[in-house]
């Protein structure tokens, strides 16, 4: 039997920053294990939203990459068609692989919206007694060396309404976290992926006998799309506190930009017993190629000093 407690984590620890809880949303005694999934662009208009706790279909909205973005280093369109032929395991290694090669030495921009469909209260709260919120903007630049290795990075976690949750600065060898503010030595780490600790997902649940689907597709902006589907039959129901109704099984669905390896999106979806679901988090992302802004630069310039 699967024994599963169900666990909500984002650790960012390769660029500072540790943000980890533990929701009640499911029963002690069992476990499973999501990544949160984000959504962009359209975070104006929908600052006051959040996810639906019944939506039954999540719609898979790419965001818009910069011209830049979908150019620069891309393989053919021809040689990206080819991955759907092969395993999916291997499929998500080409894509994280053609992902990072795209990768220019000197800064990069990760932007990142999740949002979760937790009751208030669930995600818990940092050390320094702040809540984690249900939705988060997450802004990230990456100073790349050669062969991917990552010389400094400075995040930022806000609301949709701008107020910061937390900073985290890596570089020097050094790490500093705003929510501990405790300074740590680090050593220098290579960008693997850009892919939501999606492959980490792959492996644990493919391990503990997930069912995987792999489909080709075309996102809503035209780009052709490669989707990867894990699901985890429960072989005991857990009750969702959210619902108040059994879950039978979880589904982790990645969306990718076949040309780019980019993820596109992430969500988490709970199936119940009467095949209803639950969306409980989504995850969307962006890759610019551009410099710190003026408050990001700020501080790695006080990170800099200490």
């Amino acid at each position: 039997m699967k024994t599963k407690i169900f666990l909500s984590i984002l650790f960012l620890v390769s660029i500072g920053i540790g943000v980890g809880f533990a929701s009640s949303i499911l029963n002690k005694d069992r476990v499973f294990r999501a990544d949160p999934v984000q959504a962009v662009h359209e975070i104006a208009s929908q600052s006051s939203e959040e996810i639906s706790p019944y939506e039954t279909s999540p719609t898979i909205s790419a965001p818009i990459l910069s011209s830049e973005t979908i150019t620069k280093k891309n393989l053919s369109i021809a040689e990206a068609s080819t991955i759907a032929q092969a395993k999916p395991g291997e499929v998500l290694q080409t894509l994280n692989t053609r992902a990072v090669k795209s990768l220019p030495i000197g800064w990069v921009h990760l932007r990142e919206v999740k949002r979760f469909s937790n009751n208030p209260g669930d995600n818990g709260e940092l050390p320094n007694q702040v809540a984690i919120p249900n939705n988060q903007i997450i802004d990230t630049w990456f100073n790349i060396g050669p062969n991917n290795v990552v010389l400094q990075s400075v995040s930022i976690m806000r609301t949709l309404d701008g107020q910061i949750v937390q900073i985290g600065v890596v570089g020097h060898g050094k790490a500093w976290n705003s929510a501990t503010n405790e300074v740590q030595a680090v050593e220098p780490f290579k960008l693997e992926s850009f892919d939501a600790n999606f492959q980490r997902d792959f492996q644990r649940l493919q391990a503990s006998g997930a069912e995987v689907q792999l489909s080709d597709l075309k996102t809503p902006d035209g780009q052709q799309g490669t989707q990867i589907i894990l699901r985890d039959n429960f072989d005991t129901p857990i009750m969702d506190n959210v619902a108040d109704r059994p879950i039978i099984a979880a589904e982790t669905r990645a969306l990718f930009s076949t040309e780019t390896g980019y993820l596109l999106q992430k969500v988490v979806i709970f199936i119940f017993d009467d095949n209803s679901q639950r969306v409980f988090s989504q995850i969307t992302q962006e890759i610019i190629f551009e410099q710190p802004t003026e408050e990001a630069a700020q501080y790695l310039a006080q990170h800099e000093r200490r």
